[in-house]
């Protein structure tokens, strides 16, 4: 349900752990430095539930008048771009949705087949802790690997200052492992860190 090739992914260096202000222009600058890097097309920011890592939030409510489970997966505007998530409907999140009155949610058809069959609910209210708009679906997302069992997701709007433990970046075609050293620099000299790590993607899929 997402492209790992020409994909890295960062894991950030206790982020969180410095205080609000700090933490925020860390992540302002590394955004913006990442992004003025010639090899990189686009970035996206994570919590702990991120490809191939084994973490797992559930959430779960009956304020519809039956039972919902979903996976929940934080996520920032830019995550369908940088992943290469296929919407079958609807779309992903724009900054509006951050601040949204009724916030939006993203759902995968696993999550449609299980509550809502051969139903369109695009742009309708769902219960779910309050109301939420349904804005997209996408027809899969299995982090933790592609033989992983199908779970119902959903994705929740969060903007990126919010998202410190894991950056995925999007490359050039044809950018090498070589370009990591360089990488690494970078991400040292903005956070202020020496405990970050980068992996491909790609790797870490055949490794699943």
């Amino acid at each position: 349900g997402f492209e790992t090739a020409d994909r890295w992914m960062i894991n950030l260096d206790n982020i969180d752990a410095k205080d609000s202000l700090d933490a925020l222009i860390t992540m302002q600058n590394l955004k913006r430095n990442l992004l003025a890097e010639d090899e990189i097309e686009n970035v996206s920011f994570t919590k702990e539930v991120a490809p191939f890592i084994n973490s797992q939030w559930m959430d779960g409510t009956d304020e519809g008048g039956f039972e919902m489970q979903t996976y929940l997966a934080p996520a920032d505007k830019n995550f369908g771009d940088v992943m290469n998530m296929n919407l079958t409907e609807g779309r992903w999140f724009i900054e509006e949705d951050y601040d949204a009155v009724i916030k939006p949610m993203v759902v995968n058809q696993n999550f449609m087949d299980a509550y809502y069959p051969n139903t369109s609910m695009i742009d309708s209210i769902i219960l779910f802790h309050g109301e939420r708009r349904l804005v997209g679906v996408v027809d899969e997302y299995r982090y933790a690997g592609e033989f992983e069992e199908a779970h119902n997701i959903r994705f929740d709007p969060e903007p990126y200052t919010q998202l410190m433990s894991n950056a995925i970046i999007k490359l050039r075609s044809g950018t090498t492992m070589a370009y990591a050293e360089k990488l690494s620099n970078l991400i040292n000299t903005t956070t202020k860190t020496t405990g970050s790590s980068i992996q491909s993607l790609e790797k870490r899929k055949m490794e699943s």
